[in-house]
């Protein structure tokens, strides 16, 4: 095997990564999407509709978390009001009541 042929197929191989990585990547981007359109048909069930723009972000501090889990089991969800970056992790993992 000459360098251009090894030269070549180190080349063939990184355009085959890059090909599944960028598919990857799109497909991770369609099922964001699909799960936040999802997400905001239950929200917009709920006494007090919201949306999700960014799931990572909106569902961070718990309270639109909570009002899914509300929709889903149809039983109010127990909710502590605080303040700051601890308080984020405090609505995420509750009872109902």
């Amino acid at each position: 095997m000459t360098d251009g042929d090894m030269s070549a197929s180190v080349k063939d191989v990184n355009l085959v990564t890059n090909f599944f990585q960028y598919h990857q990547a799109e497909q991770e981007q369609v099922q964001k999407r699909t799960f936040t359109n999802w997400v905001n048909a239950q929200l917009a069930k709920h006494k007090t509709p919201s949306i999700v723009q960014d799931l990572f972000q909106d569902l961070r501090d718990g309270h639109r978390l909570l009002d899914l889990l509300e929709v889903l089991s149809g039983q109010r969800m127990v909710r502590k009001e605080l303040r700051g970056t601890l308080s984020q992790g405090f609505n995420q993992p509750m009872v109902p009541e």
